[in-house]
């Protein structure tokens, strides 16, 4: 699950460890910038660009842990 930090990203607050995000590295407390190279500064954000993808493609995120930005 995630919760809104403004206008900054999304903050990651739990990671199921069965989930694709636990397996790419994504730990809680990390800051989702953009999904598919399309910010996102709010859940509402989050949620609609995860929701533009088909199943059979994969998800893009910019996120900043452990001080690093990284793509997953």
């Amino acid at each position: 699950s995630i919760d809104a930090v403004g206008e900054k990203g999304v903050v990651v607050n739990k990671v199921d460890p069965k989930s694709q995000a636990a397996t790419a590295g994504v730990k809680k407390g990390a800051l989702i910038l953009s999904v598919n190279q399309e910010k996102v500064s709010n859940v509402q954000e989050f949620n609609s660009a995860i929701a533009k993808q088909s199943e059979d493609r994969g998800i893009l995120l910019l996120i900043k842990q452990d001080k690093a930005v990284r793509y997953l």
